[in-house]
């Protein structure tokens, strides 16, 4: 899967109460238009075509960048889901410690409010299951309809197109 989006956001480890990182947080992630970057408050932004129509969701096309490189842009998700969270699902991580306290720590988490960044988590052992209803790995991506988490495994691996 190309590229991620990153989102920068001081996570308090659920174990200790210190920040999982003391620098901040960079949570690597797929949604909305891939590749961004995000702050806390920073709407999703989506990739639009010449013509000003959403890209289709997981349809890649070229960019042109700084310097004239281009480089394959995607949407990931759809807009109309504005409430969930994203689990972080960076491949370059195994484990996930406080480096405060250096216990382990099921994984990162993006949340996401009416399509604003809120806020970055860190998830305890066992939290998935008990937060979410599902085990560690089952998806990365949880809708949040009507404050009822939806897990989305449609998500976690969808098939990808692109210009020729």
């Amino acid at each position: 899967m190309p590229d991620f989006s990153e989102h920068e956001a001081r996570v308090p480890c659920p174990l200790c109460g210190a920040q999982v990182d003391a620098d901040g947080a960079l949570l690597r992630f797929h949604w909305g238009g891939v590749p961004s970057s995000y702050k806390i408050g920073d709407g999703v932004r989506w990739f639009r075509d010449k013509l000003g129509s959403l890209i289709p969701a997981f349809h890649g096309v070229e960019r042109r960048s700084f310097l004239f490189f281009t480089r394959m842009v995607f949407n990931f998700g759809a807009p109309n889901c504005g409430d969930l969270y994203i689990i972080e699902n960076d491949p370059l991580v195994d484990v996930y410690r406080c480096k405060s306290c250096g216990r382990e720590l099921e994984g990162l988490a993006v949340e996401i409010q009416g399509g604003v960044f809120r806020s970055g988590a860190a998830l305890a052992p066992g939290q998935t299951q008990k937060r979410f209803g599902i085990e560690k790995g089952f998806a990365n991506i949880i809708s949040m309809r009507d404050g009822k988490p939806k897990p989305r495994p449609d998500w976690n691996d969808p098939p990808f197109t692109s210009e020729d």
